[in-house]
C-alpha cells in the first residue's frame, strides 16, 4: 500500500483552525489539556485541595404521621324553640282625667261690714254704710255700739268718739267713716268728729238669744244679745260691776242698773251688748227694759 500523499500546507492550516491535527487528536490550547479525546481547562495546581467530602447523609426520616383525626362531631342541635308568645297586651288605659278644677276664687275686696272688721279682713281707714246703732251713747259720752243690719255673731262693734258725744240714738241707721283699732283686746272703730257719722234712717236692731253660756264669747263682742235666766251673784263693786250666773260681769257703762238691782236678783232675761274690757267679758244693759223679771 502506498502511503498517502503528504497534506498540503493549506490543509494543515484549515485543520489547525478546526482544532484538529493531522490525525484525529484535537489540538488543545495552552490553557487546556487533553483528557481522552477532549480539551479541558487546566486546573489551578496551587489549589489542589478539592473537597471530596460529599455528604451523602440524606435524612430519610419523612414523618409519615398524618393526623387522620377529623372531628366528625357536628352539633346537629338546632334549637327549634321559637317563642311564639307575642304579648298582645296593649294598655288601653287612657287617662281621661282632665282637671276641671277652675279656681273660682276671684280674690274680691272684703264686704264693707262690721263682720269684715271683726274678722280682720278690713283694717285701717274704712267706710261702713247702713249699720244700725244698738246702744248709746254711753253715760260718759265717749262711745256707742253699732252692728250689721242682720245681726248675728261677729256683727257688732264699739265706736269710740274720744270725748265728744255722737248725735245718734238706738235704732239709727248710719254711715261711718272710721279707723279700725284694737284697744286692750277690744276691737274699736275710732271717729275723729261728728262729720264721720251720718244718720240715714231708722231700723229695729236684732239680737242674738242665748240659752246657755257659749264656749267662747269672742264672736259676740260688740253684739246685742239676750241671756235667758241670769242672776246677780255679787254686789256691785266700786266700778259698778257685778258677777252673774253667766260667767260675765254686768256693767253699768250704758245704764246704771246697780242703783236698782242688788246681789241675788234673778232676771228672766237680760239684754245688752257684750264688750271686753279690763280683761273680762261684760254685759251692758241699755235701759231698764233690758232687765226682765
Amino acid at each position: 500500500m502506498r502511503a498517502p500523499p503528504p497534506l498540503s500546507a493549506t490543509v494543515l492550516l484549515l485543520l489547525a483552525s478546526l482544532g484538529l491535527s493531522g490525525g484525529c487528536t484535537p489540538a488543545c490550547t495552552a490553557d487546556e489539556e487533553l483528557v481522552g479525546d477532549q480539551c479541558l481547562p487546566l486546573l489551578d495546581e496551587s489549589d489542589a485541595d478539592t473537597d471530596a467530602d460529599t455528604d451523602s447523609d440524606t435524612d430519610a426520616d419523612s414523618d409519615s404521621d398524618t393526623d387522620s383525626d377529623t372531628d366528625a362531631d357536628t352539633d346537629s342541635d338546632t334549637d327549634a324553640d321559637t317563642d311564639s308568645d307575642t304579648d298582645a297586651d296593649t294598655d288601653a288605659d287612657t287617662d281621661a282625667d282632665t282637671d276641671a278644677d277652675t279656681d273660682t276664687d276671684t280674690d274680691t275686696t272684703p264686704a264693707l261690714t262690721i263682720e269684715s272688721v271683726q274678722r280682720g279682713l278690713l283694717t285701717g281707714g274704712v267706710t261702713l254704710p247702713d249699720v244700725i246703732v244698738t246702744a248709746g251713747p254711753s253715760l260718759d259720752g265717749e262711745s256707742f255700739f253699732v252692728q250689721d243690719s242682720g245681726g248675728g255673731p261677729w256683727s257688732g262693734v264699739r265706736v269710740y268718739t274720744d270725748g265728744w258725744t255722737a248725735p245718734v240714738t238706738n235704732g239709727d241707721v248710719v254711715t261711718l267713716t272710721a279707723v279700725t283699732a284694737e284697744y286692750y283686746g277690744e276691737t274699736e272703730l275710732q271717729l275723729v268728729g261728728t262729720s264721720d257719722v251720718t244718720v240715714t234712717g231708722r231700723a229695729t236692731p236684732a239680737y242674738v238669744e242665748l240659752t246657755s253660756v257659749p264656749a267662747d264669747w269672742e264672736p259676740y263682742e260688740g253684739v246685742l244679745v239676750r241671756l235667758n235666766g241670769l242672776s246677780l251673784t255679787s254686789p256691785a263693786d266700786s266700778g259698778g260691776e257685778s258677777e252673774t250666773s253667766w260667767s260675765v260681769r254686768m256693767d253699768d257703762s250704758l245704764y246704771d242698773y246697780d242703783a236698782v238691782h242688788t246681789d241675788g236678783t234673778e232676771f228672766r232675761s237680760a239684754t245688752g251688748v257684750i264688750r271686753y274690757t279690763w280683761d273680762s267679758w261684760r254685759l251692758c244693759p241699755r235701759y231698764s227694759g233690758d232687765l226682765l223679771f
